[in-house]
């Protein structure tokens, strides 16, 4: 019990550092989104792989291997990873998708940026949203209960060894415990 006390006692400390992190990541995930939704030129693009990727706590994520034409009429062939609600709708059996095409958005001008499927922009929209506020909350309750635990747990140490020297000192009076 007292080792995964300690782990979760660190875990809020991690969390300090790690929540405003994962807000900042989402935050801009969800800035390039919007970014290419609004402003992306939308071509149809062919579905040429469905990956699952199966995760040992059970939860699975998805990808799918896109091609598509680009302005400059090359092919360009990219993995894009979709959310578990879109993959329900166009996947059976995991690994094999029921439509050949899909609608995307992309930035010409930022290649190196993943493309946007369009009927899925939303649910990744909400997940980032979600993702962002557990960092911030994740983030303030590191601050708010650290330093609570630090404190309590720097208290009952310090009782502790008075209880050990009172006791201690009745020993050496010859008195019993």
């Amino acid at each position: 019990m007292t080792k995964w006390l300690w782990q979760l006692k660190w875990a809020f400390v991690i969390a300090i550092f790690a929540g405003p992190a994962l807000a900042y990541f989402e935050h801009q995930d969800s800035q390039r989104i919007q970014r290419i939704v609004a402003q992306g030129v939308e071509v149809d693009a062919r579905i040429d792989e469905a990956l699952v990727h199966h995760h040992r706590r059970g939860s699975d994520t998805y990808e799918l291997r896109l091609s598509f034409d680009g302005p400059d009429g090359a092919r360009y062939s990219e993995y894009v990873d979709i959310s578990s609600a879109y993959a329900d709708r166009i996947l059976i059996g995991g690994d094999a998708a029921v439509v050949d095409h899909t609608q995307i958005k992309y930035l010409h001008a930022e290649a190196s940026e993943p493309v946007v499927i369009v009927d899925d922009a939303d649910t990744q929209l909400a997940g980032d949203q979600r993702m962002m506020w557990f960092g911030i909350i994740a983030a303030i309750l590191g601050v708010v209960i650290s330093p609570l635990w630090f404190w309590l747990e720097a208290r009952n140490k310090k009782k502790d060894d008075e209880d050990i020297d009172a006791t201690l000192a009745r020993m050496r009076a010859g008195q019993q415990p």
